[in-house]
């Protein structure tokens, strides 16, 4: 299985909302690196992806690096053996990401009505 994971909000919490491509300010969201070592422990995952928009060059995905190996307190070989960044929407199996709504075929479906689609809030927000 290949997992991606969206990295603001869903691994930094991303409450200030001050950050930058290259300044990551904020903690992580509680529980994220336990799920994501249990991810990376796992033997039927076989990649996690992480992706952001911080994504779009090298100095974004050096401080996204950086940060998981300031926050991580698990052993970071094994986790790092799993992870890669993506620079382009990742060929997945799964994605978890805080604003996102999971489409089921039905555009009928009420959380697709426009009222709805503008209401829409991420948690952190």
């Amino acid at each position: 299985m290949r997992i991606a994971l969206d990295f603001d909000g869903v691994l930094h919490s991303d409450l200030s909302a001050s950050g930058s491509r290259d300044y990551i300010p904020d903690e992580p969201v509680p529980d994220a690196f336990e799920r994501l070592k249990e991810m990376a422990d796992h033997p039927d995952v076989e990649q996690i992806y992480i992706y952001s928009l911080r994504c779009g060059g090298q100095h974004g995905i050096q401080a996204m690096g950086q940060w998981i190996n300031q926050h991580y307190l698990g052993n970071i070989e094994n986790l790092a053996r799993k992870i890669q960044f993506s620079y382009v929407k990742p060929h997945a199996d799964i994605f978890i990401d805080d604003r996102a709504v999971q489409f089921k075929g039905d555009w009928s479906d009420p959380q697709f009505s426009l009222e709805n689609i503008l209401k829409f809030k991420s948690w952190n927000r």
